[in-house]
């Protein structure tokens, strides 16, 4: 993943790294791993950034896949496994934070 990665969203920087970041909090505290699961704490972000589910998640399939468009994410995240999804949403962050720093 790179910065031109995230570039195309239409969620800033500041607000692309608060989604992975409460997505990255919010699936630690999961305790299934499934389809159904995600589909509802992904929803729960939404309301809590008060933000539809289509913009909250282009930024999480690019953390997944690399792309704005891949299989069903809630899907894809099921298959790749927890700690899968883990290490990508990390790196987004880091890419993503990076982006943050280099407005300022």
């Amino acid at each position: 993943l790179t910065p031109a990665s995230f570039a195309g969203l239409k969620t800033s920087p500041e607000d692309t790294l608060a989604i992975i970041t409460m997505v990255q909090a919010d699936i630690e505290k999961m305790i299934e791993w499934n389809v159904e699961a995600i589909d509802a704490e992904l929803r729960s972000v939404a309301d809590k950034l008060e933000k539809k589910l289509r913009v909250v998640t282009p930024p999480l399939f690019i953390a997944m896949s690399g792309s704005q468009r891949s299989l069903p994410l809630f899907d894809s995240m099921a298959i790749l496994g927890r700690s899968v999804v883990r290490q990508r949403l990390k790196i987004a962050a880091a890419v993503v934070s990076s982006m943050v720093g280099a407005q300022k």
